[in-house]
């Protein structure tokens, strides 16, 4: 007998139970992307290679393992850079928010470029909500494949799957996906999209995984989206 977690969804694409309740702070033309100063990059060596590298357990963090021995960078919300005192670490670990002011995104996306002509990773969460424990794929707009057909990149798709801890870690070399040049951007983007759902979504549902955490689907109804199984534990 053990318990498990139901939580109730009613918007895939942007339901999210992080649950931080963090008040987002502005990221606008001022925003530094990129330090480039000695004592920074010194410092940020020491704080991704050798204290959280050794010791990371989270998902973010995950691009890191694939990427090594090269530095990953990571795009990510700008929740990351608004809890107090830990915006200039989280900035360290290779964390890229994205702008809440269009001022910003020039600098945004003149980051990107810089880290991937210095043969870094840049990974990004398409799906971009967190759902603890999820053992499927949900569905994701193309927005996050336009940098790499910006870049002519190629893009390398990963899935975390669950499964009862045994034995030694196993890594695999995965393939590469590249934009085809034949296609408008656009065109080339959607596709890059849907070859990446398909692989991911394979990848997922070939796995014999633990679920630790249960998503119900609950309609949305006129007093807004139901949370009442949220949370709750059910003995099976």
């Amino acid at each position: 007998m053990r318990a498990e977690r139901v939580y109730a969804y009613s918007d895939p694409l942007n339901d999210d139970f992080a649950g931080t309740n963090i008040t987002t702070c502005r990221v606008g033309k001022e925003f530094r992307f990129v330090r480039s100063s000695l004592l920074w990059r010194a410092v940020s060596f020491v704080v991704y290679y050798v204290i959280a590298f050794p010791t990371q357990i989270l998902d973010a963090f995950l691009p890191a393992i694939a990427a090594f021995p090269r530095r990953a960078y990571i795009v990510a919300g700008p929740d990351v850079v608004s809890i107090p005192g830990i915006k200039h670490l989280v900035m360290m670990l290779g964390a890229l928010p994205i702008p809440t002011e269009m001022s910003a995104m020039r600098g945004f996306l003149d980051a990107i470029s810089l880290r991937y002509r210095q043969n870094a990773c840049v990974a990004m969460f398409p799906e971009a909500h967190i759902w603890p424990y999820y053992t499927g794929i949900r569905p994701f707009p193309d927005t996050s494949f336009r940098y790499p057909v910006k870049e002519n990149a190629p893009a390398v798709a990963m899935v975390v799957t669950y499964r009862k801890r045994k034995g030694l870690f196993r890594f695999l070399k995965r393939p590469v996906m590249m934009p085809d040049s034949s296609l408008t951007p656009r065109r080339a983007q959607r596709a890059l999209r849907n070859r990446a759902l398909a692989f991911m979504e394979a990848v997922a549902g070939s796995k014999d995984q633990i679920c630790y955490i249960r998503y119900e689907y609950k309609p949305k109804t006129d007093t807004g989206v139901p949370r009442e199984a949220e949370g709750k534990e059910h003995a099976i």
